[in-house]
């Protein structure tokens, strides 16, 4: 078992509610009555992210009540060196099978299946804020991954910048949960000397990391649309936002939700216009969620309100 040396960085949360509703699953309760910490590893790095153990790994698994479609996943950087200045230097987000039948004995090195997809992003990219609204970035996958049981959600080092030796050059972190503050436990796991094991078990302490996947569980009724992710700019979004909407979509509606699910605002769309332009100016600061779509077609896209 690996011990640790301290917590270095705690940082507290705007108090705003979020919780289980139709564009995430998984913002917990703690992340905003806790606070979100780093912790240290003692040789160097961090639990939550790179280390000098060679973790390859972090993982965050859930356990949904409901089959849904990932549409991508908000990521809450804490930490990151980026020293080597190249822009390949990148992290691979993932969505993972997860297999509880097969955890029953120490050291755990089941229970993670085969990758269903992944995108992505430049470490030159990603936020290192303190607040949780302005340090959440989205980041989406290809096309919706259909979820029917459980799944993780977390990040591959394996493409970060490194020396002819091999050395890490660049390294990251995810924000984490207190020590054994966990609603659920055993939800975070990583990859270590090749085999997949729970963080509780290495480290000796449970800790949720902060993985929010964005999720749509209208995509899987009887009436399938034609579903695209939208890319709002600029996002996070002031007093608002463009959108570029193909020009062969007509009588388009456009909602805009909370993350607890409710309905905010119903813009009015102008016919026959590829960019249009959404007021966000009177919504609060925080994350939502906007559906654009039509009898056969649909637009989603997460976006951030920061004023």
């Amino acid at each position: 078992m690996r011990t640790f040396l301290s917590v270095i960085f705690t940082c507290t949360l705007i108090g705003h509610s979020y919780g289980q509703g139709i564009a995430t699953d998984t913002v917990r309760s703690f992340f905003q009555t806790s606070g979100a910490t780093l912790i240290q590893s003692p040789n160097g790095g961090y639990v939550s992210g790179t280390n000098g153990y060679g973790d390859s790994e972090k993982l965050q698994a859930f356990f949904p009540g409901r089959s849904y479609s990932v549409l991508g996943t908000f990521v809450w950087t804490g930490k990151k060196v980026f020293t080597s200045g190249d822009a390949s230097s990148r992290v691979c987000l993932k969505v993972k099978n997860f297999d509880t039948t097969s955890i029953n004995v120490y050291p755990f090195v089941k229970g993670i299946g085969a990758t269903l997809d992944s995108a992505w992003f430049s470490l030159a990219d990603s936020n290192t804020v303190g607040s949780f609204e302005a340090g959440l970035k989205y980041y989406p996958f290809a096309s919706p991954v259909l979820i029917n049981s459980f799944y993780t959600v977390g990040i591959s080092f394996d493409s970060l910048a490194r020396d002819e030796a091999g050395n890490l050059l660049d390294s990251v972190a995810i924000f984490s949960s207190a020590m054994d503050s966990v609603s659920t436990p055993f939800m975070s796991w990583e990859k270590w000397e090749g085999n997949y094991k729970r963080i509780a078990d290495t480290w000796g302490f449970d800790i949720d990391l902060a993985f929010f996947p964005v999720i749509d569980s209208t995509l899987n009724g009887s009436h399938i649309l034609e579903t695209a992710l939208l890319t709002p700019f600029p996002n996070p979004a002031n007093t608002r936002i463009s959108l570029a909407i193909p020009l062969s979509q007509k009588h388009l509606s456009a909602r805009i939700y909370s993350l607890n699910g409710k309905l905010v605002s119903s813009p009015e769309l102008k016919e026959n216009q590829s960019n249009q332009e959404i007021d966000t100016a009177d919504l609060p600061n925080g994350v939502y969620y906007i559906r654009i779509q039509n009898a056969s077609w649909m637009g989603i896209a997460p976006v951030i309100v920061q004023h």
